[in-house]
């Protein structure tokens, strides 16, 4: 599927990560959209942590009014928002990542 396409359930690695039979069909092991938990576009952070607390997924389907998915809210992501509050995010407020070498780290670049 795509963002703005109907959401018709989730495929987890849990769901497929034992499954020997290389024709099996996607929709026989993902989790159908009628068993999901989903949030409703324009729910908080904070609300949206709350349904993970509640439920314990590791992600939460975030859709409109017409069904389409508009988001996936992943726990492992509002983690970070509660631990690292104050790092530097980018435009769709997606935390930037840097890297510097320690001091004594010798680098060699091919001339």
């Amino acid at each position: 599927g795509k963002m703005g396409g109907k959401l018709g359930g989730i495929l987890s690695n849990r769901d497929f990560a034992f499954i020997e039979d290389p024709t099996i069909q996607i929709r026989d092991i993902m989790t159908p959209r009628d068993k999901l938990i989903l949030a409703v576009e324009g729910v908080s952070l904070e609300a949206a942590n709350d349904i993970l607390k509640k439920c314990k997924k590791g992600k939460l389907p975030v859709v409109n009014d017409k069904d389409e998915i508009v988001a996936l809210i992943a726990r492992r992501g509002l983690q970070k928002n509660i631990d690292f509050p104050l790092a530097m995010k980018d435009k769709q407020n997606k935390q930037r990542m840097g890297y510097t070498p320690p001091s004594h780290t010798v680098l060699s670049f091919p001339v």
